[in-house]
This record gives structure tokens, C-alpha cells and sequence, in this order.
């Protein structure tokens, strides 16, 4: 057995926007499962069950944050559950303040789709040779957050000196890996403090995001595109150009569109500049919205 010391430990999931209830103002969401996540020490690998999982700041109305910034609640969570899938699932309830109004409405919107939760490890185990695969066999998850850009996770956000920093047993490690482990894991990680943005830019970044959704929504609604290719859109951040594109041949690929010839466009008294302007997808676009302002040649 061995004892290190390490800080706050985070994980990022996706939200699936089918499950956001307006009326209620609520958004059930997936934050813990067994996906292996690559550490500086090693794979971690989540014991998500009930008796692995220190549940009760959660189950008492534990906080939804904005990018895990403690001082940025705009929801809290109203139950919480493990399921047999091993995996652990909260309902969160969203404030009715103008900050919380204005998230829930990019929840909505599907602008922000990103979700994470921070969690301390306190005990960990390993039973691989090698010593690198390490299950999780008792954590505490302390916060949801909402966030923009997710965390990679193999920098190992929160292991600076004196964010929290706290003991984490491990148990069934080969003697000969203690002293190259407890290196990796005491090295401190800069911390990462996003720069203020502006709000004219915020509003700017905003509008632009609606209005990418609301052109990729509206090419999907057009051709009945399924809901899981579009969401891969949104969440990837695909310009609506690019979707246009990508969904032409994912129809074609599946026998669900034809794609029809016709004449060359030199036969269609284009000129050569022309020809090289013409832009199919500022077409599909166009059709979709009905907005041929950006489309006049086409």
C-alpha cells in the first residue's frame, strides 16, 4: 500500500439535449461512467458504483458551476443515481437570475453542450503487472460544471500545491514504480486562468453560435437528417458549409439521396470566374433557410 498526495480531479462528458425540460427548467445528464481517462501517473478507471462513490454533497444539493468557478452557481442538483449500466446520472435544476436564465438558454440553444464534474480521489488500486491501470474504488464527486472549452485530461487539472491537495491511498502497486509515481504526481501543473472577455465579444461569439446552429438545424430539418449525425455537427463545431458538405455524401452513402447529373456548367453560359465561385453548399444553405442574401450567383 502507498500514500501520495494529489488535488481535484475533473471529467468531461457530452450533454444530450433531449433530456433538458424547459417547463421544469431542468436537465437531466450523465456525469460519471468506467471510460478509461489517461493521467500523468497512468489510466484511471472509475468504480462507479454506490459504494464507491461518496455521493452525499451531491445528494445535498451540491452545485452546478460555470467552468468550475465556485463563485458562477446557476443551478443545483435535485437527485442523483447509479445506475445498473454503472453509470451516474443527476438531475439539475436551473436558478431563475438573469446569469442562470442566460445559461440555461445556451443549454437550450445547444451552445453549451459540454459538461464535467470535479471529483477527489481517496483510494485507488492497481492489479495489472505493469502497474499503469489504476480502478478508483472510492471518490467524491463535489461539483457539476457546465463548461466551454472541456479539459484535457491528461494534464491533470487542480494537481498544483495547495488547490485542495489531499491523500489518495493506493493499494496493490509494485514497490518499484512508488518512486517514479509519487514524482509524476507531486509535479505541480500551472494553473489556467481564462482571460476576461469582453462583452461585446461574448454577444458577438454568441450570436455567431446561435446562428450556426440555427443554419445547420435547418438544412437537417430539409433533407430529415438523423439526429445523431447532427448532433456530432453541433457538438464538433462544424460551420454550416461543412455540415452541407458532409451530409450530401453521408445521404449518398446510404442510398437515401440521388445524387442527379447535369449539364457542365460551361453549357450553362457560366463564365470561368464564375464557375470557380459557384458554391454548391452556399446553394443547399440557401434553400434550407429560405436567406438567399449570401447566395446571389448561385
Amino acid at each position: 500500500m502507498k500514500t501520495i498526495k494529489a488535488g481535484k480531479q475533473y471529467r468531461y462528458s457530452m450533454l444530450d439535449r433531449g433530456a433538458v425540460d424547459e417547463e421544469s427548467r431542468t436537465v437531466e445528464l450523465a456525469f460519471a461512467s468506467e471510460e478509461p481517462y489517461e493521467r500523468a501517473w497512468g489510466v484511471e478507471v472509475l468504480n462507479v458504483e454506490s459504494r464507491s462513490m461518496r455521493l452525499g454533497r451531491l445528494q445535498r444539493g451540491g452545485p452546478v458551476l460555470v467552468d468550475h468557478n465556485p463563485s458562477d452557481v446557476v443551478a443545483v442538483v435535485e437527485s442523483v443515481s447509479v445506475g445498473a449500466d454503472r453509470v451516474a446520472r443527476a438531475r439539475v435544476r436551473f436558478g431563475k437570475s438573469a446569469r442562470a436564465s442566460e445559461v440555461f438558454q445556451d443549454v437550450i440553444d445547444g451552445i453549451r453542450s459540454n459538461t464535467s464534474f470535479g471529483y477527489r480521489i481517496h483510494e485507488m488500486e492497481t492489479s495489472d503487472k505493469a502497474g499503469d491501470t489504476f480502478r478508483v474504488t472510492d471518490f467524491e464527486p463535489f461539483e457539476l460544471s457546465f463548461v466551454s472549452i472541456p479539459a484535457d485530461p491528461t494534464v491533470g487539472v487542480g494537481r498544483a500545491g495547495g488547490d485542495g491537495e489531499h491523500e489518495i491511498t493506493i493499494r496493490g502497486l509494485e514497490p518499484q514504480k512508488e518512486t517514479a509515481m509519487e514524482q509524476v504526481i507531486m509535479q505541480p501543473a500551472a494553473p489556467v486562468v481564462a482571460a476576461p472577455v469582453p462583452n461585446a465579444m461574448h454577444d458577438a461569439a454568441v450570436a455567431a453560435e446561435r446562428q450556426r446552429n440555427a443554419d445547420i438545424n435547418a438544412i437537417a430539418g430539409k433533407f430529415n437528417a438523423d439526429a445523431e449525425f447532427t448532433r456530432r455537427a453541433l457538438s464538433e463545431g462544424w460551420t454550416a458549409e461543412r455540415y452541407g458538405s458532409e451530409l450530401l455524401g453521408h445521404l449518398a452513402s446510404r442510398g437515401q439521396m440521388q445524387v442527379a447529373g447535369g449539364s457542365p456548367a460551361s453549357q450553362l453560359g457560366m463564365s470561368p470566374v464564375e464557375q470557380r465561385n459557384y458554391s454548391v453548399m452556399r446553394a443547399v444553405l440557401a434553400a434550407a433557410t429560405g436567406d438567399w442574401s449570401r447566395a446571389g450567383l448561385e
